[in-house]
């Protein structure tokens, strides 16, 4: 869990009703009701996600009524229909919350790009119009200002480049093992 941080606290100001402290507050306290020890690493999580989107509900539910109607068992092996139906309702519930939780993160995600772009767009004209003005004698002052900017710009654009030099293209995979073209 994320604990606020000043920023957060002072953007308890920004005009509109959506406060990032005390939504990040709210979704701290939600997150303190579920078991830690229940998360998945990125690697974990791949193989176990597949093995349950393998088996739909209604073969979960088709196999517990068959238990249910032969002692709990289903071919000579047990199955727990009582934890398997509590097990669907929960997921099926939880389901919901994640599909509103996602909606929630696109609105968020949307309205700091919106706001963020006002202020990129204006700022980046700045430093367009200084690197044009530097050149004159009447913009020589601005020249220690623009450098300044100048070393953000690159160590922003190196920064990306190393970024995206990490990651494979997308179609690296599907051309592995594919003749050269010519």
């Amino acid at each position: 869990m994320k604990s606020i941080s000043k920023k957060a606290r002072s953007l308890r100001t920004i005009v509109g009703s959506f406060l990032p402290a005390a939504a990040l507050e709210k979704v701290n306290a939600v997150a303190s009701t579920i078991d830690p020890t229940t998360a998945y690493s990125r690697d974990e999580r791949k193989p176990v996600e597949r093995g349950s989107n393998r088996v739909p509900d209604a073969l979960i539910e088709r196999v517990a009524a068959l238990a249910a109607k032969n002692g709990g068992s289903v071919l000579g092996i047990a199955f727990d229909v009582e934890a398997a139906r509590q097990t669907l309702a929960y997921a099926s519930a939880c389901n919901a919350v994640i599909d509103a939780a996602h909606g929630l993160i696109r609105m968020i995600s949307d309205d700091v790009l919106r706001r963020r772009i006002r202020v990129a767009q204006s700022a980046f004209a700045i430093y367009g119009a200084m690197r044009r003005l530097v050149t004159t004698n009447e913009g020589k002052h601005l020249a220690p200002s623009f450098e300044e900017l100048q070393a953000l710009m690159r160590e922003h654009n190196a920064r990306k480049r190393t970024r995206t030099a990490k990651a494979p293209p997308a179609d690296a995979k599907a051309n592995a093992g594919a003749p050269a073209s010519k």
